[in-house]
């Protein structure tokens, strides 16, 4: 790893409540107390809202949002022992301005992230722990590269800086989220949009 330390690998499925705590426990177990969570995981079906079965609507939430919400109950409970420690979830577009390609199963998740990093801030501060999201708007990524591309340029004419953004980009915001540099900064939703406005 650059600037030292040391990574480790833990298969978990964090729509199963079982495995975030087999994760948690093994990493506590190998490398300390956790510090800082980046909750990232997702899925993004691309289903119109009337043909959205309930089966994979259960497999969203608890994906996208349940998942988010045992990790940071899991890393908080080792935080607070701390007494510090950085909560950062990925929000979205969709979850900000509602869903134009995406589900409106996915746009709930993310409008949930927002509600629950704002709840989080507040019951978690005096604890000097910090809680934010990182709502980014098209980035290129699997999930975006699979629209055609029609369906790409049409999103890029939207946006003021004319083209999609790059996951280093949204990266950097959440490394500032992560420093100390950002230690009075707790409950905001900071957009990487390229200057999309809904």
């Amino acid at each position: 790893m650059r600037g030292g330390g040391t990574g480790i690998y833990i298969h978990a499925d964090v729509g199963v409540p079982e495995e975030i705590k087999h994760l948690f426990r093994t990493a506590a177990e190998r490398l300390g107390s956790v510090d800082i969570l980046i909750n990232n995981a997702a899925i993004s079906p691309k289903v119109p809202f009337e043909d959205i079965p309930l089966e994979q609507l259960e497999q969203v939430l608890r994906v996208n949002l349940m998942g988010a919400f045992l990790c940071a109950q899991e890393a908080a409970a080792q935080m607070k022992e701390k007494r510090w420690g950085r909560i950062i979830s990925l929000a979205s577009m969709a979850g900000r301005f509602g869903a134009n390609k995406s589900g409106a199963h996915y746009a709930a998740t993310k409008a949930g992230i927002v509600g629950m990093t704002l709840s989080l801030a507040k019951t978690l501060g005096p604890y000097n722990i910090t809680v934010n999201c990182v709502s980014p708007g098209r980035i290129n990524t699997e999930l975006t590269r699979v629209l055609p591309q029609k369906v790409q340029n049409e999103i890029c004419s939207q946006i003021p800086l004319g083209r999609i953004g790059e996951p280093s980009e949204v990266a950097s915001v959440i490394a500032f989220l992560a420093s100390e540099q950002a230690s009075y900064v707790s409950g905001s939703c900071v957009d990487v949009l390229g200057g999309y406005i809904a």
